[in-house]
């Protein structure tokens, strides 16, 4: 017994010495700290479990990568005007951390962790000379947006552009191309896209249990005057877990994420509805003519009947609450707001906003047709009201003609034609592809890069960090989706049948029979 316990003592001693030598190290290191601080034990305590989580995420980059993802959609970017701060906006995690904490830093906690997961796949890569590169077709589209935004970056410095502004303007299109890049590289099983999908559909849930509690604890059940009881992104993201609840029945996806969002529709649709976006609604439409497209033949047509069926119930509830302010005629007040009054007889100050921005913006692209570049102001032909917004002149709503704007004919074509190959490779692979919760993910993956864009036409998406980490994070779980419809191709296999005899558990993603 004591010869076993001293040999192993000998076989063990590397690893116990090594982490004696930490643990002495750091202790070392707090209390020099402790002396040059005065005894502050703020920083001394605050390292060693900044050095403990940097190890965590060095150590573990794919529960990091999800983790960033999950915290994407849960905290806030902006303040909801009109309500008190809730606490998922109280968290710093889009803000630099010399605004938030005070360090000389100007980067922040997506930054952070998009650097150190990036970094640590790279690093890991070089030390065991087995750097795995994953490649996709979707990779060229996206290197190719990258590229033109970098060419038009230096484009509007070198035309006098103030370089700080141009890097606000494009940050979060970097956000995109960078978590889609390093997602790439470390989604790679199935397993890693089931828990991404996961740290998708809880931050949804949540904000929608955090907008119904708004409504019915904060407000008393009355919203009055408040234009929205969430962040405007908020409601496409909704949107595209409604696209994904849809997707789930129609291609009989896993059974515990189908019962989850149906457990978690009634407070997700609520927070949908008092969002009062008139572009969500919209999208959620297209979302449902998107799934219908990709349906099988043998399911387009009772689709098609159950379309037909839904227009007079939609044409009776539209004349019924016409004049109806209350909660459940609001999605009709967002309708009627469009096109002028609502039912109280006021006009959307935001529309005749937009229509003097859009003039400006489409003059500007006739004065200066080879783009204006990041970092320069478009032109004010006609003067715009004063709103709370130190970047007016620089960035406007209208996001798909301030890329016409900054980048002119040639860069909005090529941003164009980079969407438009994402969507036609996503298609492709939902073709041969057999696992469902793939398809599901492919149908809100495409649903979500055109709304994206739709939605830009009309507010600040391309420049919301939020939209961009999401969109490549979501791009990214595309790549074993590839994989998978891949090989199925080089099998001749197919999936045509919408209720597949198929596991989505299985490893190997059995074929369909």
């Amino acid at each position: 017994m004591q010869a076993t316990w001293i040999q192993d003592l000998r076989d063990d001693w590397p690893q116990r010495s090594v982490r004696a030598l930490v643990m002495a190290f750091a202790g070392v290191l707090v209390g020099a700290l402790a002396v040059l601080t005065n005894g502050n034990l703020v920083i001394p305590v605050a390292l060693p479990i900044g050095l403990g989580v940097l190890l965590a995420i060095v150590t573990h980059p794919s529960a990091t990568f999800s983790l960033l993802l999950f915290c994407t959609l849960l905290f806030e970017q902006y303040q909801i005007f009109g309500l008190e701060a809730p606490l998922t906006l109280r968290v710093p995690f889009f803000e630099n951390f010399n605004n938030s904490i005070g360090v000389p830093l100007p980067t922040n906690p997506v930054e952070v962790l998009l650097g150190t997961v990036g970094g640590s796949w790279l690093i890991a890569g070089v030390v065991t000379r087995r750097i795995r590169f994953q490649a996709n077709p979707l990779q060229g589209p996206m290197l190719g947006l990258m590229g033109m935004l970098f060419f038009f970056f230096a484009f509007g410095i070198a035309r006098g552009g103030v370089f700080n502004i141009a890097l606000w303007e494009i940050r979060a299109l970097f956000y995109l191309g960078i978590s889609f890049f390093v997602g790439s590289q470390i989604i790679r099983t199935h397993k890693q896209v089931v828990t991404n999908t996961w740290c998708i559909l809880l931050p949804v849930s949540i904000k929608g249990f955090q907008g119904v509690w708004r409504w019915l604890v904060d407000l008393g059940g009355d919203i009055g005057d408040i234009h929205a009881i969430t962040s405007h992104e908020c409601a496409i993201f909704i949107m595209t877990s409604f696209v994904f609840s849809m997707a789930l029945v129609t291609f009989h996806g896993p059974r515990s994420m189908l019962i989850y969002t149906a457990a978690t529709a009634p407070t997700t649709f609520i927070t949908f509805i008092y969002a009062q976006r008139r572009i969500a609604y919209g999208c959620l439409v297209f979302g449902m003519i998107m799934l219908f497209l990709y349906l099988p033949k043998k399911l387009k047509k009772i689709g098609l009947a159950l379309t037909l069926a839904a227009i007079p119930v939609i044409g009776v509830y539209f004349a019924a609450f016409w004049n109806n302010t209350g909660g459940l005629g609001m999605p009709v007040q967002q309708v009627r707001s469009i096109f002028g009054e609502d039912a109280t007889g006021e006009v959307d100050s935001s529309n005749t906003y937009r229509d003097v921005e859009k003039f400006n913006l489409i003059e500007t692209i006739r004065t200066y047709p080879a783009g204006v570049g990041f970092g320069n102001k478009y032109l004010i032909v006609i003067p715009l009201d004063e709103v709370d917004f130190p970047l007016w002149d620089y960035i406007p709503h209208n996001c798909i003609l301030w890329m016409w704007v900054k980048t002119g004919f040639v860069g909005i074509a090529a941003f164009y034609i980079c969407i438009g190959l994402m969507v036609i490779q996503l298609t492709i692979d939902f073709r041969t592809t057999t696992r469902p919760l793939y398809k599901c993910l492919i149908v809100m993956a495409v649903v979500f890069l055109i709304c994206q864009v739709v939605v830009a036409y009309y507010d600040l998406q391309l420049t919301f960090y939020r939209n961009m980490v999401y969109l490549g994070s979501l791009l990214a779980m595309m790549i074993p989706v590839h994989a998978e419809a891949k090989r199925n191709e080089r099998l001749g296999l197919t999936c045509d049948d919408p209720h597949p005899t198929h596991l989505d558990d299985d490893p190997e993603g059995a074929p369909c029979r």
